[in-house]
């Protein structure tokens, strides 16, 4: 049961987030209605600023608290009939108009929509800085943290001053968070003496609560002992370095699984290497996309497929980062048969291993993740297989999986 210090403490907490954001977000309205936060001159080649009349007023009520007239008024600019810069400063107080109200009646997700629709609108006007720190804002609202640092990481550059500084402090305070320490240090010296003040402190505070410490990879739970069985379930969480991170359906934005169609695993027996042969490892892509990708997958999977979710367990992108795929309970879509999949876990690495080679990062993480698995599990060595000689085996026909340059690789980590 939840004590009410305990909602009183994470009111606190959320409030103080929220009011160290609009101090050094540099989304702050301008009385001559100015696109929040844009007056002055861009950092690093940035461009003029964006300053429309029409919107004046309704920049003047947002600044005094009239949310709803606020809307109203950027609503009325929302048009395809206005010109981009226009509508795009109107999608961009919509979205600041979520932002400022109190939740539930403010919407971060839906922020985050207007917020991204005026993005490409905007575009040289001088704005980038504003939407991306609006955007960073409504991101750690969701404590989405590491798309919180992409954005406010890529406002940084736009900005000058004493919000220049804010922003490097809380892309510290977001990459402590992630675990990146040295990126962490890097980016606190960027932020200079604030660094070592108290609002530093305070904003700290706010965004990472104590917690006692996490290992890099969690313990699983513990096999169940011979002759009983235990409902199985999701067994990684999102832990803090020295591993690589995982990061859970929920945070990946996963949509929610066909629960008729979904069958109990049953007790662990097998793990199953793959790649996704779709993609490119994504060497290059942020988080965001990879966040993208694992959301189409799942709908091919689910549209495409008909099934009950994403048919993978776990996914591995590039980075290393490992991702929750279709929760432990349940079967998953990715052996070639219901009696293959039935306690078989479904490993996917990300990318098409036929024609480019796995990462190091990806096989690092690969190796910690099934030997963390096959010791909670009470598995031996042998019980790990590829998905090409699972299918052979169980005679259903050729397959590369997981790729000509992952094998090799596969051999040498779970040759028995």
């Amino acid at each position: 049961m939840i004590q009410d210090s305990q909602v009183t403490s994470r009111f606190h907490a959320h409030a103080v987030r929220t009011r160290l954001l609009s101090t050094f977000m540099i989304c702050a309205m301008a009385s001559c209605g100015a696109l929040a936060g844009c007056a002055g001159a861009q950092h690093a080649g940035g461009s003029r600023s964006v300053r429309s009349a029409p919107l004046a007023d309704a920049w003047r009520q947002l600044a005094d608290g009239g949310i709803a007239s606020a809307r109203e008024l950027f609503a009325a600019y929302n048009t395809p009939q206005q010109p981009h810069l226009i509508r795009g400063e109107a999608l961009f107080g919509l979205g600041k108009c979520e932002l400022a109200a109190t939740e539930p009646a403010g919407d971060a997700a839906r922020a985050i929509a207007l917020l991204k629709e005026a993005s490409p609108l905007l575009a040289g006007s001088g704005a980038t800085g504003a939407v991306e720190t609006a955007l960073a804002e409504a991101y750690l609202r969701q404590r989405f943290y590491e798309l919180a640092r992409e954005h406010m990481e890529r406002g940084y550059h736009f900005l000058d001053g004493t919000e220049r500084v804010r922003a490097a402090a809380l892309v510290a305070i977001l990459y402590e968070h992630e675990g990146f320490d040295a990126l962490a240090a890097n980016w606190r010296e960027r932020a200079g003496p604030f660094a070592d003040g108290a609002e530093f402190t305070e904003m700290r505070a706010a965004i990472l609560p104590p917690a006692p410490p996490r290992p890099a990879v969690a313990e699983l739970p513990a096999a169940p002992p011979a002759g009983k069985s235990a409902p199985q379930q999701s067994a990684l969480v999102a832990s803090k370095p020295s591993g690589a991170r995982i990061v859970m359906r929920k945070e990946w934005g996963a949509g929610p699984p066909r629960r008729k169609q979904l069958e109990p695993m049953g007790p662990i027996k097998l793990i199953t290497i793959h790649h996704t042969a779709d993609e490119q490892p994504l060497v290059a892509h942020s988080l965001r996309d990879v966040y993208d990708y694992l959301r189409r997958l799942q709908s091919f999977h689910q549209n495409g497929n008909h099934w009950a979710d994403i048919g993978y367990h776990y996914l591995i992108d590039a980075q290393g980062r490992i991702f929750e795929g279709r929760p432990l309970a349940y079967q998953g879509a990715h052996a070639g048969s219901g009696d293959l999949n039935e306690g078989n876990i479904g490993v996917a690495l990300i990318g098409d291993f036929d024609r480019t080679r796995p990462t190091a990062q990806q096989l690092a993480s690969m190796k910690k993740l099934v030997d963390q698995l096959l010791k909670s599990h009470r598995l031996p060595h042998g019980k790990v297989t590829a998905h090409s000689a699972l299918r052979e085996k169980a005679g259903l026909g050729h397959t590369d999986c997981p790729g000509r340059y992952m094998m090799p690789h596969f051999r040498r980590m779970f040759a028995p």
